[in-house]
């Protein structure tokens, strides 16, 4: 009876059952399409370009999270620094603080999508003279491997604590993890790290 309740529901006033959320996908965009003019989403729908001079007001800070099971990779405090219309929908361009990481997502408004792509979206620019970029760059390979071992990833409003938008589960095609790789990287930049702060210990003594 709940079930048939529930649907006379979303049937009569449009409010759909978390089943027809997930089967449609609706969960992957339902926090930009809060923060994003009704208007705009549904020219994007359509594939419409969007009216010169149309602005978007987009939050300052973010946080993404890839996530595998109960495993987290974060990335803190990203913030929004380009992005554009491409048919469907939108391409934004985030970056880490000291810019060392960089990744890109396209919000697919016609096929309710978030895509990401964690190869050739994601870029890590090495740079471990500096501690700030190898946590940075530890932080960002953790959160490519978790992606890529099938694991998805979420974007997150950091003033408001909201969800934004989630992608799908990554499966790679015609791929494998290579953990060899990632295991040795990590080992060195936790290395880096280690000796950074036995440096840091040795001059207070001093």
């Amino acid at each position: 009876m709940k079930n048939y309740a529930e649907l006379a529901i979303e049937e009569k006033f449009s409010i759909k059952r978390d089943s027809t959320i997930y089967r449609e996908h609706l969960y992957e965009l339902e926090g930009f399409k809060e923060i994003i003019p009704k208007e705009i989403v549904e020219s994007l729908k359509k594939g419409e370009p969007l009216s010169k001079g149309t602005e978007i007001d987009f939050p300052d800070k973010y946080l993404l999270v890839g996530k595998r099971g109960h495993e987290r990779y974060p990335l803190e405090e990203m913030s929004l620094v380009g992005g554009g219309w491409v048919e469907g929908g939108l391409v934004l361009v985030f970056k880490s603080i000291t810019e060392g990481v960089e990744l890109k997502v396209m919000l697919d408004f016609m096929n309710e999508k978030l895509g990401f792509d964690p190869v050739r979206g994601f870029r890590i620019h090495q740079e471990r003279s500096d501690n700030n970029r190898v946590k940075e760059e530890l932080s960002a390979l953790k959160f490519q491997k978790g992606i890529l071992s099938n694991g998805h990833v979420e974007i997150w409003d950091i003033s408001s604590e909201k969800r934004l938008g989630r992608s799908e589960t990554c499966i790679p095609v015609n791929c494998f993890v290579n953990n060899e790789f990632y295991e040795n990287e990590f080992k060195v930049l936790e290395g880096l790290l280690s000796k950074e702060g036995s440096g840091a210990k040795q001059e207070k003594t001093k």
